[in-house]
C-alpha cells in the first residue's frame, strides 16, 4: 500500500480550508493593525485620544479654532462644570 502518490497532496484534504483562511487572517491582521495606529497617531477623530487633557480644556480649544461658537461653548461649560 502506497500512502503516498502524485495525485494526493496534504493541502487539499482539508488543507484547503487553511488555504483559504491564511491569507483572511493575514489581511485581518492588517487591516487591525492599520486602524489601530491610525485611532491613536491622529487620522481620526482627535477627540477620542487619551491625551491627558481634561474636556474643558478641549472645549477651550475647539471655541479658540472657531469650531464652535460663544453661545455653545458657555453651554457646553456650564454642562461640565456641574
Amino acid at each position: 500500500m502506497c500512502w503516498y502518490n502524485n495525485n494526493f497532496s496534504p493541502w487539499m484534504a482539508g488543507g484547503g480550508l487553511i488555504m483559504m483562511f491564511v491569507p483572511l487572517l493575514v489581511l485581518g491582521l492588517i487591516f487591525f493593525l492599520i486602524t489601530r495606529y491610525y485611532s491613536f497617531h491622529g487620522c481620526g477623530n482627535h477627540y477620542t485620544r487619551h491625551s491627558g487633557r481634561n474636556a474643558v480644556e478641549i472645549l477651550k480649544e475647539r471655541y479658540a479654532r472657531g469650531e464652535i461658537d460663544s453661545a455653545e461653548y458657555n453651554q457646553k461649560k456650564q454642562e461640565l462644570e456641574r
